[in-house]
C-alpha cells in the first residue's frame, strides 16, 4: 500500500515489464540488477551508472566475453570494434586476465580498430597499433590475420581507396557485432570531431585543436601531435549490431550530460548514438555527475516524497543552490516554480521541510568537543594542498583537541606548479646565491644557470625533465609545509609520500601498483 501522495503519481507503462526488458538494448537486459533505464522525456539513449571506473570495466568485458560466446554457439566469428585511451585501459586488463584464467578464446574474434595518428609509424609510441599491442593483442590468442587497425603510414594519395577497402573488410565480415566507444572531450567518438555527418563513412580527417592539446603530454609537446587522422566514420560506427559508450572520471561529465540529454547534432558527434537502437552509455558516478538523474533524481523518475527524506533534502538543497536562495529563506513559490509542490505538500509546509533540512545540516558539523582528543590522527592528501582545502578547520580542530597530527601527502602535485613559478624560484636562488654565499654559492649559481636553460627549451605542453619535476616537487612540498604550519602542525610532522605512479611527468599516470600500497601503508 503507497502512502496517499504516491498515488497521485500517474505510473503509464507502454506493455508489461517483460515487454519493456525485451525492448531494452540485450546488454542493458543482461545487468537489470545495476541498470536505470532511459527515461523517454530526459535521457535519449540507455544509462547505466556503478560506482567506479573498476565496475565500468568488469561489466563490459562480461558483455564483450558474452558476445564472443554467443557469436560462438552460432558458428561464428565474433566481430569486435576497439577504441584507444585511457578509458578501455580497464577493459582490456579485464579481458587479458580472463584469458589467463581460460574464461575466454580470442582465436575466433576478428577486431577492427576505430582509428589512427597519420604520419608516424606502427611502432611510434604513441601509435595506436602499439596501444593495441601492448594492452591487448599480445596477451591474448588472436590471430594477427583478424587484427584491422587503419594505416597511418599512407601516403595522403593512398588514403582514399585504403579507407573503401577498410569499408569492406567490415562488411566482408559480416558487419560488428560490439562496437566499443569512448567520447572526447569535444564530443568526438572515434575521430569523428564536430562538424561531422552521421552518414560519414572511413576517411582522413583533421584532428580538433582540443583534441590535440589534449594529445600534447604524451606526444611531447603540440608540434609533435599529427595534424591528420584516419577514422571510421558515424555511419560505420552506427552500422555496428551494438553500441557501448564507456565513459569515467569527473572530466567527461558534461559531454556525457549532453550527449545522452540534448538534440543529437553534428557539433556533438556522440549525440548520434541516440539513433541506434541497441546502444547503451556505461558510467562510473563521477562521469554521471551531470545527468539530471543525479542533479535531479526526481525529474528522471517518479518519487515517493513521504518515504524518501534523503530525496527531499537533496531537493531542498538544489532549490536553494538555483535560486540563489538561504534554505530558510525558501518558499512555497519557489517549490511550485521548480514543479516540486508535491514535496511541500508531503512535509505540511515548506517553512516545516526547510526547517528540517537545515536542522538536519547544520547537526552534521562536528563541534570540537565531538572530535578526537590527545590521540594519534593521519591525515591522507592526494595533492600537497587537498589537505587545507578540503579540511584545513577540521585539522585546526584535531591540533586544538591536542592531537598529533600528521600528514601524508601522496604524490608531489609537480604538474600544477607553473613553469614561471619554477623560474622566479631559480631566480632567487641564483640571487641569493651571489649575494649571500660569495664564491661558495658559484656552484648553486651554475646550477641554477642549468635548471633556467632547461624550463627554456621545454616546449609547450611537453613531458617534465626530471630535474624540473624534482624542483616543481619541492616547491610544493614548501607551500605544504606553510599550509600546515598555519594549521598549527609542525614542519616535522608532514610527510611527501611521492607515491611512483604518479611520477612520470605528464597528466597521464601509470596505474596504482604494489609499490605505492607498500609506501603507503610503512
Amino acid at each position: 500500500a503507497l502512502p496517499p501522495s504516491c498515488a497521485r503519481f500517474p505510473v503509464h507503462l507502454k506493455g508489461s515489464p517483460a515487454s519493456l526488458f525485451a525492448a531494452a538494448p540485450l546488454f542493458c537486459a543482461k545487468m537489470t540488477d545495476t541498470l536505470h533505464y532511459a527515461s523517454s522525456n530526459v535521457e535519449r539513449i540507455p544509462c547505466t551508472v556503478v560506482n567506479t571506473a573498476l565496475d565500468v570495466a568488469q561489466m563490459v568485458a562480461t558483455r564483450v566475453i558474452e558476445v564472443i560466446k554467443n557469436c560462438e554457439q552460432q558458428g561464428k566469428k565474433a566481430v569486435l570494434c576497439l577504441p584507444t585511451g585511457s578509458t578501455p585501459l580497464g577493459v582490456y586488463r579485464e579481458l587479458c586476465a580472463a584469458y589467463d584464467r581460460g574464461d575466454v578464446s580470442f582465436k575466433n574474434v576478428i577486431t577492427f580498430n576505430l582509428d589512427e595518428y597519420c604520419g608516424i609509424g606502427h611502432d611510434h609510441e604513441e601509435s595506436y597499433h602499439t596501444f593495441m599491442q601492448q594492452n591487448l593483442f599480445s596477451k591474448i590468442d588472436i590471430d594477427p590475420n583478424n587484427v584491422h587497425i587503419p594505416n597511418g603510414e599512407l601516403p595522403e594519395d593512398r588514403v582514399a581507396s585504403f579507407c573503401v577497402e577498410y569499408e569492406n573488410k567490415i562488411r566482408q565480415a559480416g558487419g560488428i557485432d560490439l562496437c566499443l566507444l569512448g567520447i572526447g572531450r569535444t564530443g568526438h567518438i572515434a575521430f569523428n570531431e564536430p562538424g561531422s555527418h552521421p552518414s560519414t563513412r572511413t576517411r582522413m580527417v583533421t584532428l580538433d585543436h582540443k583534441t590535440r592539446v589534449d594529445a600534447a603530454k604524451s606526444f611531447g609537446g603540440m608540434r609533435n601531435v599529427p595534424l591528420r587522422a584516419v577514422t571510421m566514420g558515424v555511419g560505420t560506427i552506427l552500422a555496428s549490431h551494438e553500441i557501448l559508450l564507456l565513459a569515467t572520471g569527473e572530466h567527461k561529465a558534461q559531454v556525457i550530460a549532453r550527449a545522452v540529454e540534448e538534440e543529437r547534432t553534428a557539433a556533438l558527434p556522440a549525440s548520434y548514438i541516440q539513433e541506434h537502437k541497441n546502444a547503451c552509455v556505461v558510467l562510473d558516478r563521477p562521469a554521471a555527475a551531470s545527468l539530471r538523474r543525479t542533479l535531479q533524481p526526481w525529474v528522471a523518475e517518479a518519487v515517493c516524497w513521504e518515504t524518501n527524506y534523503a530525496m527531499a533534502r537533496r531537493a531542498v538543497v538544489w532549490l536553494s543552490k538555483t535560486t540563489g536562495k538561504p534554505i530558510t529563506h525558501l518558499q512555497e513559490s519557489d517549490f511550485e516554480q521548480m514543479h516540486l509542490q508535491e514535496l511541500v505538500f508531503a512535509y505540511g509546509s515548506a517553512g516545516s521541510l526547510c526547517t528540517r533540512v537545515f536542522e538536519d545540516l547544520m547537526g552534521r558539523i562536528k563541534a570540537t568537543w565531538q572530535l578526537p582528543e590527545k590521540t594519534t590522527c593521519v591525515v591522507f592528501s592526494p595533492h600537497p594542498d587537498d589537505d587545507v582545502i578540503c579540511m584545513g578547520a577540521t585539522i585546526a580542530k584535531l591540533v586544538e583537541n591536542e592531537n598529533r597530527v600528521h600528514v601524508a601527502w601522496q604524490t608531489n602535485g609537480s604538474v600544477a606548479v607553473r613553469d614561471a613559478d619554477v623560474v622566479r624560484h631559480l631566480r632567487f636562488i641564483r640571487e641569493a646565491a651571489q649575494t649571500q654565499f660569495g664564491e661558495t654559492g658559484e656552484p648553486m649559481v651554475q646550477r641554477a644557470d642549468e635548471l633556467l636553460a632547461l624550463v627554456r627549451a621545454k616546449g609547450e605542453n611537453e613531458a617534465e625533465p626530471e630535474p624540473l619535476r624534482d624542483i616543481k616537487s619541492h616547491i610544493r612540498k614548501t607551500e605544504a609545509i606553510s599550509a600546515i604550519e598555519v594549521l598549527g602542525v609542525p614542519a616535522e610532522n608532514g610527510t611527501l609520500l611521492d607515491l611512483p605512479f604518479y611520477r612520470t611527468g605528464m597528466t597521464k599516470k601509470k596505474p596504482v601498483g604494489e609499490e605505492d600500497i607498500e609506501m603507503t601503508l610503512q
